[in-house]
């Protein structure tokens, strides 16, 4: 199918990341399934939450915030407990270096009240050097307040995130290579492949 960029949209730029130099706090933020698509399945984040799981073992120096997708709790989600799964299950396995946000707004879905209390993606994003997710809009944010992100893909379906990741970032489909990427993270190699991608995104931004 053809395409044309509208030509009175906004333009939005990336800027440059900006990378710390230890890797010490990773955000990972979650999509959502449910009734209303066919293209995911509910227990597809089942595979993103356990590949962090051994990554957090594997990496005891590093704080990883796990950032439920807010409408996970609605009953055509995820389910009204699966917030409360995860957080059972990190409860039981005593991993201290992997805690799920509570920064998980409590908003009203088809009156239906979500039930953590209310705050904001910002309180997440304010510390985090690196951000990993599937194909969430969170990952575009946190790169327009200077974070790197990687896009994660475990499920063995299509990549949703393909769109962005052709320009050149960083994507993973296996837990090796995201520990690849945590061993990468301060070498210039990647860091240079980070903001060469971001230039071929804005050059695709300001076509008309």
């Amino acid at each position: 199918i053809k395409v044309k960029m509208m030509p009175f949209r906004k333009k939005i730029f990336l800027p440059n990341t900006i990378f710390a130099k230890q890797l010490k706090k990773v955000l990972i933020v979650t999509s959502g399934s449910g009734d209303w698509t066919a293209l995911k399945n509910r227990s597809d984040d089942d595979y993103l939450f356990m590949a962090f799981v051994t990554i957090a073992k594997n990496n005891p120096t590093i704080d990883f915030t796990y950032r439920c997708h807010p409408t996970w709790t609605h009953p055509s989600h995820v389910g009204v407990n699966s917030i409360n799964r995860i957080m059972e299950y990190l409860k039981i396995k005593k991993i201290p270096n992997l805690h799920v946000s509570t920064n998980i707004p409590k908003e009203s879905l088809n009156n239906f009240i979500l039930s953590f209390p209310r705050s904001s993606l910002e309180s997440d994003l304010m510390n985090a050097d690196l951000v990993f997710g599937e194909h969430s809009i969170s990952m575009i944010d946190g790169c327009l307040k200077n974070i790197p992100f990687v896009s994660v893909n475990l499920t063995k379906r299509r990549n949703f995130f393909e769109g962005i990741t052709k320009f050149g970032f960083p994507h993973c489909e296996t837990v090796d290579s995201i520990q690849k990427i945590i061993n990468n993270y301060t070498k210039k190699e990647f860091q240079n492949s980070f903001q060469k991608a971001i230039k071929n995104y804005n050059t695709m931004e300001n076509k008309d």
